[in-house]
């Protein structure tokens, strides 16, 4: 019973040490596409500045991502 629960908790383990990595597509991808919705529906439409605001908050999404990835990244280093 007890190499069995030792299994068990190693693969729960590993299942939340790889969950960080599975979220990193969406942590970096998510504010760029949030920016450039934002930019373009909510501030080029309104006011007809179109594309200023998309490719300003398109970038900002960007850098917005990329400090979220390097935060993760960061935490993983740290842990180990």
């Amino acid at each position: 019973m007890p190499d069995k629960e030792k299994e068990q908790e190693k693969r729960h383990k590993m299942i939340a040490e790889s969950s960080r990595y599975l979220t990193l597509g969406t942590e970096t991808f998510l504010p760029v596409l949030i920016g450039a919705l934002v930019g373009y529906y909510l501030i080029d439409e309104r006011y007809g500045t179109s594309p200023t605001w998309t490719i300003i908050m398109t970038l900002l999404g960007f850098v917005a991502g990329m400090y979220s990835l390097f935060k993760t990244v960061m935490a993983v280093n740290k842990k180990k």
